[in-house]
């Protein structure tokens, strides 16, 4: 429910925030440990690669990134419990013989499904832009210490700048989806199912028009110009 922001929110509304009013950041997001984490895992890497510098910073943070997992899971299993619900719920509606204690348990499988739908979402969402967050601190880190090593003679601090600033940001808001390149095929894997389960082999039709949807947009635009 993220509750212990309110003490932060009815701080800010009163008057405007200092530095001692901010919760201390955690140990494991600092940028000295952030650094050394990083480093370590650039030391060992192999560096001939064109995307070196990507998999060895993953592989830094591997446990921070972990941690979307299973929340993400949930969040699938939630959303998937929806159709089972209301296939339980037509059919405790249209027959009398059901007993009223059925329709009780669904109500609170209902508010069970919600209520997890909202912390799994939560959760999911906040340990994504905690990895977000260890990922700009390293890469903004790394990028300082470079440019420290680097000679005076050599040193164009608008590059440097531009690196900890707008490419940075860049190749965070790419990750805040990074998830997704798992979590999605499986829920479509799972859509597929619940389609065949339903409308046996007709559940191909649907699927061929959602593949084909993307690739048809963009054929007609350019037939358009």
């Amino acid at each position: 429910m993220f509750w212990w922001l309110n003490t932060l929110m009815r701080t800010g509304f009163r008057r405007i925030l200092n530095d001692n009013d901010l919760y201390p950041i955690d140990d494991a997001m600092k940028a000295v440990a952030l650094l050394e984490n990083t480093r370590k895992s650039w030391l060992r890497a192999k560096k001939t690669g064109s995307n070196a510098l990507m998999w060895s910073t993953l592989h830094a943070l591997r446990g921070s990134l972990a941690w979307g997992i299973f929340p993400r899971l949930c969040l699938t299993a939630f959303k998937y419990a929806q159709p089972f619900l209301i296939a339980r719920t037509i059919k405790f509606v249209d027959s009398s013989e059901e007993s009223e204690n059925i329709g009780w348990g669904l109500t609170a499988a209902y508010g069970f499904v919600f209520m997890g739908m909202g912390i799994a979402n939560g959760s999911y969402y906040h340990m994504t832009y905690r990895f977000i967050t260890s990922l700009r601190g390293s890469l903004v880190t790394m990028i300082y210490a470079k440019t420290v090593d680097l000679s005076i003679t050599a040193l164009d601090e608008s590059v440097a700048l531009t690196l900890m600033s707008t490419d940075t940001e860049t190749i965070c808001n790419g990750f805040e989806e990074a998830h997704e390149l798992w979590a999605v095929p499986l829920e479509v894997g799972l859509a597929m199912w619940l389609l065949y389960r339903q409308l046996g082999l007709v559940f191909l039709a649907p699927a061929v028009t959602a593949i084909c949807k993307p690739f048809h947009l963009p054929l007609r635009r350019s037939i358009a110009v």
